[in-house]
């Protein structure tokens, strides 16, 4: 999948086309494709300088796949303005998927060449909205930062993004701010959200949230304890579990929605002076308070069905995590309005629907 974002096009009825210069590699996609679901494919060829100029010949492979399932994954890799985009699924899954993810589109569209000895060295995209998602997975996959330039080649725009190793500390004292924005391009016509490309020496520009480390939503990955209570809950239901393993009961955290989180990320971009603001309910439950509500809420008892497994404690538990929000409350006049109860039972609820077809 990742390499279709990459290299791929699918059209409104649904078909498939990847198109390259590296002939193996994209038979090689193709035939994992057609193995996986059993179709078929056809590969050609235009001559050297006869696609867009290319100076090397480019292929094209069509794959003959099942026009809904090619609709279904065009709704999900193209933004309303037929910008490509990551799969909210594929943001809100586990590492591994991410990682397959990444590394389909590398093979693709990553850049190779260069001196640096490192596995991912960057990539260029016309869509902001991929590039954006692509920074959000190399984040979280290898903690390497990310710089974004602007280039318009031909009337289109490109985003030209490095990477830099996050391990590399020579010759650190010559390395600029990756942070520093150097240029503004107005971008108009933009359906899907507001992106700015911002340049400026002065260091003057304030941007941001940063990252938000504790938020909950029905979007939340299965890999996180909420989550996979609520859809644990929802799957026993619905009979397609028996039980809910779960590591330590007695973990305190502070957990919000994410919907009043970015709320408060939003007023802080109003204020005219930047400045550091800490987001939290200010109270916290432990995971058993968790579980014990989202089983009520689905007309269950808890003990019914958790198990507890001591492999899925952490080796080095944090006990309790609570944030003081009052400054935030006193410069912003933020609130959180969605409670514990509430983000509860609007997770719960939400994977009861989704599940509602599967039992």
């Amino acid at each position: 999948m990742g390499y279709i974002v990459g290299d791929g096009h699918i059209d409104q009825r649904g078909r498939i086309r990847i198109t390259g210069t590296n002939k193996n590699e994209i038979l090689k996609v193709g035939k994992l494709i057609v193995n996986k679901y059993g179709w078929t494919y056809r590969i050609r060829t235009w001559g050297a300088g006869n696609w867009n100029g290319c100076r090397k010949k480019v292929w094209q492979l069509d794959i003959n796949n099942d026009a809904e399932w090619g609709r279904w994954l065009r709704k999900h890799i193209y933004t309303s303005s037929k910008e490509k985009k990551i799969p909210k699924f594929i943001l809100n899954n586990n590492s591994k998927i991410k990682s397959a993810f990444f590394n389909g589109y590398y093979d693709a569209d990553g850049r190779r060449g260069g001196h640096e000895s490192y596995q991912y060295k960057g990539w260029t995209t016309k869509s902001a909205v991929l590039n954006l998602g692509l920074i959000f997975l190399i984040n979280e996959l290898t903690g390497q930062k990310a710089k974004t330039k602007v280039a318009y080649i031909r009337s289109n725009r490109y985003y030209y993004t490095q990477l830099r190793s996050s391990k590399t500390t020579r010759g650190k004292h010559l390395l600029k701010d990756l942070n520093e924005v150097i240029k503004i391009n107005k971008i108009c016509n933009f359906k899907d959200g507001t992106f700015f490309d911002l340049q400026t020496e002065s260091k003057t520009f304030v941007s941001g949230a940063n990252l938000v480390k504790i938020h909950n939503s029905p979007y939340r990955g299965y890999e996180f304890v909420t989550r996979k209570i609520s859809r644990g809950v929802a799957k026993i239901k619905s009979g397609l579990s028996k039980e809910l393993r779960l590591g330590n009961l007695d973990a305190k955290r502070d957990w919000g929605f994410a919907g009043d989180f970015i709320e408060a990320m939003y007023m802080m971009l109003q204020q005219d002076k930047p400045d550091d603001y800490v987001v939290a309910t200010g109270e916290t439950h432990t995971v058993k308070e968790f579980a014990e509500l989202a089983f009520s809420h689905a007309g269950l008892n808890w003990k019914d069905y958790v198990k507890t497994d001591e492999t899925l404690f952490r080796p080095a538990e944090v006990h309790e995590l609570r944030g003081d929000f009052t400054k935030a409350r006193k410069k912003l006049g933020w609130k959180p309005k969605v409670d514990f109860e509430g983000l509860v039972k609007m997770m719960v609820d939400e994977d009861l629907e989704r599940v509602k077809g599967k039992a």
